[in-house]
């Protein structure tokens, strides 16, 4: 058989000049390496609620608007106060990042309960008028159901400043919404997919536009508030979804480049510690770098953002791409005494195989994760592909380049002794003098584990992702609790009929879900065209407005007040109406799909038999739709993966009983890490759904080399006792070394201030040790029960 690593020992120069080439080519593009944590991260691949809610966004405006939220231990309504807020707008209005703000000193307050309510609107008051009555104004601003819980909390102790960006976010949601109208649209002409690519064009530099300019205003804002205006509130945060995806994104970029950093020096220490020479811990490191940064220029060739899943594929990439070399090095280690040419020859020839199936059966597990039909977590399922694809080849032509070339020659190397490791002999040996106790020991773990397994829930909380001590918790919990909510769900009416949704005939029919809504336990503020009855109630101290005002109302209302009761919730067709609903994401006894299905099935009852139709849209009900789908895929997918890999097991091993020995002790570190997690309580995210698919794909890594090994060994001592003994002293050694490295890799994750990644890192190291250990007790004892050889 021709073997793709030959080529490199017969054309070493070639080899090394072609991936310098490529290498170059690449680097042009890390630049162009871009984290992005928007909303395409929170959604379904073909989920039909972006289009709603894009469309939405288009029509009622953006609700991605940036929060400044100042709190005061006394009441804000006191002269010296609103100068200071006052001059804190002027400041803000000042920023170059900023379009427009909206503020408790620049709304238009209406107070007094003498005039009609539409000579009120055509007149209001401003906090910032020199003769204005203070005491009075606090009592009408607090009490307008518009600002209330938006602008100002019941107290009065505290206001929130709402930013926009200088973003052309209307042209970007219009060319949005034809984007994914043109993705869902099947056999698509020349013309249409020429329009595609146009709009594709348009989209990325919009949206790239957009986050420059958001995270421009988050920069200037948090730099403007150090300055002494600042000083005499008692708490200031920045909150907000675009303030939750810029901080995530800065955790990331951090994060990368302390793993990066981290792993490099763990990975130098060890494989200096196990072969004794600088060579061999500086070249595999510096080809794993190599193979990282190669696909990160590829990446940004292609113009493929990463998102808060996939911004940890460098870590992950660069510890499996060591794993791959780790072996090789170690089987050529063991074959010192030939000639170096010859050495390479024959651990090539001997590692080619069960590299090759390893890759693949990985390259399975992250293959699983398509499933999910989440867009950031098939990315990561296809950048990992193409990443271990670009590893396994560089491991069987550069490496063996590289030594060859260098001329280090492993019988002066310094490498391992021939012995086994005191850890491995000691794991092993349990299966040897304790069969029984360990079987009943597992057994029962796989008990409990899947016990576990059975209290598994999708029920995040975005407050959950970071420390109780960071500033971007503190927010989230405090608009959830003083200002009504942070998770926007929206309920979108559509007439089918030609009556507007103005008449007031029709005002029923939004009152009747506004109140019943309202009423929800885990339900925030509520607003809707619903609010402008409130208010006109409040202000004429009557139950019910009539016919006659509310035309007359609503029909001349000034463009200053229209802002602000209609144009959020009315279309310019006026067919259109949405009831915007805010959700306390804190709330631990928020049981998300619950009240979504709730909602929907009270809908489907007031629907029956009315000239209208419903849709519920939002960040909530994507994030919703998200996690279900998360919950579904996680469970369905590991079965036709075991599946899957046992069969390509029958076809590496040519034998049913040793395909079903190797896939035993795959299926333990599994069971065991999702029951842990149901036991803790730690839901399944978009972090913690991949740890399964790692598991899965490291733990079939060492079964594969391990009985591969103990065939050969087999053969060679035609006793089983004595295989176990050999392979402890060959691919055992191999196997713990590589533990070491995932693990100690994996550690670094620990470091990170976002919670998911923690929980990433501390998760998988434990699988990878449980891989380790049922790869040398329960498969050994395994093999030797069953004798299939």
């Amino acid at each position: 058989m021709f073997y793709l690593y030959q080529q490199s020992l017969t054309f070493p120069k070639l080899i090394i000049a072609l991936y310098l080439l490529v290498l170059l080519f690449l680097s042009q593009y890390i630049h162009q390496f871009t984290i992005d944590a928007s909303l395409d991260s929170l959604s379904l691949e073909n989920d039909g609620s972006v289009n709603t809610y894009s469309a939405s966004r288009q029509q009622f405006g953006s609700d991605d608007d940036i929060y400044l939220i100042l709190n005061h231990n006394n009441s804000l309504f006191s002269r010296q106060n609103i100068n200071t807020l006052a001059n804190i707008n002027d400041t803000l209005n000042q920023l170059p990042s900023i379009a427009s703000t909206t503020s408790l000193v620049n709304v238009p307050i209406f107070n007094s309960r003498r005039a009609s309510v539409l000579s009120l609107m055509k007149k209001p008051a401003y906090l910032t008028d020199q003769n204005a009555d203070l005491s009075k104004l606090e009592k009408a601003v607090i009490n307008n159901p518009i600002y209330q819980e938006t602008i100002i909390s019941r107290d009065g102790k505290t206001t929130t400043f709402l930013l926009k960006a200088q973003a052309h976010q209307d042209q970007f949601y219009s060319i949005e919404q034809q984007r994914n109208q043109l993705k869902k649209t099947p056999n698509l002409s020349r013309e249409e997919q020429e329009e595609l690519a146009s709009l594709d064009q348009q989209y990325w530099s919009l949206k790239q536009q957009y986050n420059e300019k958001r995270d421009d205003l988050i920069r200037e804002v948090d730099d403007a508030m150090s300055s002494e205006l600042f000083d005499s509130f008692e708490h200031s945060f920045l909150g907000g979804g675009p303030v939750i995806i810029y901080e995530i994104i800065q955790y990331l970029h951090r994060d990368m480049m302390y793993f990066g950093f981290g792993i490099i020096a763990l990975s130098m220490l060890i494989l200096t510690y196990t072969f004794r020479h600088i060579y061999w811990s500086v070249l595999p490191v510096a080809i794993c770098v190599s193979i990282v940064m190669g696909m990160i220029g590829f990446l940004g060739w292609l113009k493929w953002e990463v998102t808060i899943v996939t911004a940890n594929f460098p870590a992950l990439l660069f510890i499996i791409s060591l794993a791959m070399m780790i072996h090789v090095m170690i089987n050529l280690e063991q074959s010192k005494s030939q000639s170096t040419n010859d050495a390479l020859n024959l651990s090539l020839n001997n590692m080619f195989t069960p590299c090759l199936y390893t890759t693949v059966t990985t390259m399975i597990g992250f293959i699983s994760l398509i499933a999910s039909q989440i867009r950031p977590i098939m990315d990561l399922g296809f950048i990992m592909c193409i990443g271990l694809t670009a590893a396994f080849i560089t491991v069987f032509l550069v490496l063996p380049a590289m030594i060859k070339l260098l001329k280090m020659d492993q019988g002066t190397s310094h490498l391992l002794d021939q012995t086994a490791n005191p850890c491995v002999l000691w794991v092993s040996t349990l299966s040897q003098r304790c069969p029984t106790i360990l079987s009943l020991l597992l057994i029962g773990v796989v008990i409990i584990g899947s016990f576990g397994m059975t209290r598994l829930t999708v029920d995040n909380r975005f407050v959950d992702y970071f420390m109780a001590e960071t500033n971007i918790h503190k927010s989230l919990e405090f608009i959830d609790n003083e200002l009504g909510g942070t998770i926007p769900l929206e309920i979108i009416l559509k007439r089918l009929d030609s009556t507007s949704w103005l008449n007031y005939s029709e005002q029923p029919i939004i009152d009747t879900i506004h109140q019943w809504v309202s009423a929800l336990p885990h339900v925030g503020k509520v607003a809707s065209l619903s609010t402008l009855s409130e208010y006109i109630e409040y202000v004429t101290k009557q139950r019910s407005v009539s016919p006659s005002s509310w035309t007359l109302l609503t029909k001349t209302m000034p463009e200053s007040a229209s802002r602000l009761f209609l144009t959020p919730y009315l279309s310019d067709d006026e067919q259109t109406t949405r009831i915007l609903v805010r959700v306390p994401d804190s709330n631990k006894d928020l049981k998300r799909n619950e009240l979504y299905h709730q909602i929907l099935d009270y809908l489907e009852q007031a629907q029956i038999d009315q000239p209208w139709e419903y849709e519920v849209t939002g960040l909530f009900v994507l994030y919703n739709n998200m996690l279900q789908s998360l919950f579904k895929s996680q469970i369905v997918t590991i079965g036709v993966v075991y599946g899957v890999i046992w069969l390509m097991f029958i076809l590496l091993f040519r034998s049913i009983s040793v395909a079903t020995i190797a896939i035993i002790p795959n299926i333990l570190p599994v069971i065991i890490v999702l029951g842990l997690l149901g036991w803790l309580n730690i839901p399944l995210d978009m972090m913690t759904i991949m740890i399964a698919a790692i598991t899965l794909g490291l733990s079939v890594d060492f079964a594969i080399h391990y009985v591969h090994r103990f065939k050969q060994a087999v053969r060679q001592s035609n006793d089983y006792d004595q295989a176990v003994s050999i392979c402890n002293q060959s691919i055992g050694t191999s196997i713990f070394y590589m533990t070491t490295i995932f693990i100690l890799g994996f550690s670094i994750f620990l470091i990170s201030n976002f919670l998911p990644s923690i929980y990433f890192g501390f998760l998988t190291g434990l699988a990878v040790f449980m891989s380790f250990f049922t790869s040398l007790t329960l498969l050994p004892m395994l093999l030797k029960s069953f004798k299939p050889f």
